[in-house]
């Protein structure tokens, strides 16, 4: 992307909110370099905004200075990494944790998103003991094949996802020694316990989320989506808002408006409001709910539930559990009591 696209970006939206978040996505956002990010700061002090910078990087560019520059702007930063099979199936295991090293050593946090798939599903726990002796944080999205880019090797078993994943939320939860969160199971909990979300996954995104491609197409999210789902470009506006006026926004609306309404009959929608509309996309159409996302989800959501409804409905033991478990537990009991 270049300065042009992004000041004719801030010019359509900065003057019609009261705060924007801007996250730099890819690709690999440090591939643009810290001068490029220099100005683009300095553009962005000029709006009478509130305005938050995010970064999702491979980390494999980072340096001292680039991590000095995240932390003296408030930058927030997260990476990707596959647990004990990342060097199998990404690579760079070395290189992304002294990134990593770098950014924390600046006291920023950088949590990691691992990707499930066919090849590391069985060692989800494994993977679990790896972040938790390093006290890394981690979220846990599963694969899904993109139409048109199917991978048999890749693609999961839904039967084995669920049993899988249940495995680990059994062992995370019963780990005395747990010093981490599953951001997976933390969603979970913290909707069953508190009834909060956070997750764009679980809310609706449309109208508060888009994705800039670098030629200045506005799209859903930083996601793939076919082109007749493209809101326009920003060089074609005067207002950010008329892109939710365009035949992108509105033919994507309505389908994921189809979905949910076919959702609503099932037991955990008031949590996820129908899912993610990319995620329906690649199983079975935005209007359509039902692929293995969506099937997983509602087995682990229960599997958790009924865990949670069985400790609380007796006497709790604390001391036994996974003390980030035993933290939301506490504050739970203290809001109800």
């Amino acid at each position: 992307m270049n300065l042009e696209t992004v000041e004719r970006l801030l010019s359509i939206t900065t003057p019609f909110y009261k705060k924007v978040n801007f996250l730099w996505h890819g690709g690999e956002p440090l591939l643009m370099g810290l001068d490029f990010y220099k100005e683009v700061l300095q553009r962005q002090k000029k709006a009478n905004c509130n305005i938050k910078n995010s970064m999702q990087s491979n980390l494999t560019l980072m340096t001292p200075e680039f991590a000095v520059f995240l932390k003296e702007n408030d930058f927030g930063i997260s990476s990707s990494y596959d647990g004990v099979c990342n060097q199998l199936l990404r690579g760079y295991d070395e290189a992304i944790l002294q990134g990593r090293q770098m950014v924390i050593q600046q006291d920023r946090n950088c949590g990691l998103i691992m990707v499930a798939s066919q090849k590391n599903i069985h060692s989800l726990i494994d993977s679990y003991i790896f972040f938790n002796d390093k006290c890394i944080n981690y979220s846990l999205n599963l694969y899904l094949d993109l139409k048109g880019w199917e991978n048999p090797s890749l693609k999961l078993d839904e039967t084995v996802s669920i049993e899988q994943i249940n495995k680990l939320f059994t062992y995370w939860v019963h780990d005395k020694n747990g010093k981490i969160v599953i951001s997976y199971f933390k969603h979970i909990l913290e909707f069953i316990l508190f009834k909060k979300k956070s997750l764009c996954t679980y809310t609706s995104c449309l109208g508060r989320w888009i994705g800039i491609r670098p030629n200045g197409e506005i799209v859903p999210c930083n996601r793939y989506f076919p082109i007749n789902y493209s809101f326009g470009n920003v060089f074609n506006y005067s207002n950010i808002g008329e892109a939710f006026e365009s035949e992108g926004f509105i033919t994507i609306l309505n389908e994921a408006i189809a979905r949910r309404e076919k959702c609503k009959l099932c037991d955990i929608y008031d949590f996820c409001n129908g899912g993610c509309n990319n995620d329906a996309l690649n199983e079975k159409g935005i209007e359509n709910n039902g692929g293995l996302k969506c099937k997983v989800l509602i087995s682990v959501y229960r599997h958790i539930k009924d865990f949670v409804d069985f400790i609380t409905s007796s006497q709790i033991e604390f001391g036994n559990y996974n003390p980030k478990f035993e933290e939301m537990l506490r504050k739970s009991l203290a809001k109800s009591s």
